[in-house]
């Protein structure tokens, strides 16, 4: 019994690093999010819709960047910041698929 649930309890840690890795990627992009002008964060919002349209990249490739550019929106926008924590589901969500 002990060894199932060890096994479970390692899968989990296995996940939440990985994802946690995607958070901190987030993270480290909303600097570079944050330093765009206007004119540019809209033409990097246009290249994003673009590349999914297309199919060029892969969802998963993009959602960093575009994540960044979200939370860099609201808190340009709303003066709120999407919490870290709130990513996680997406990106739960997103492996799925």
């Amino acid at each position: 019994m002990l060894g199932f649930l060890k096994k479970i309890f390692d899968y989990n840690e296995k996940q939440l690093s990985r994802l946690q890795k995607k958070v901190d990627e987030i993270s480290l992009l909303e600097e570079k999010a944050r330093k765009l002008e206007n004119n540019e964060f809209v033409k990097e919002t246009q290249k994003i819709k673009g590349q999914i349209k297309s199919e060029e990249k892969d969802l998963n490739d993009i959602l960093p960047w575009t994540f960044a550019l979200a939370r860099e929106a609201a808190r340009r926008v709303l003066e709120n910041v999407i919490m870290t924590f709130s990513l996680w589901p997406v990106l739960l969500f997103m492996k799925e698929r």
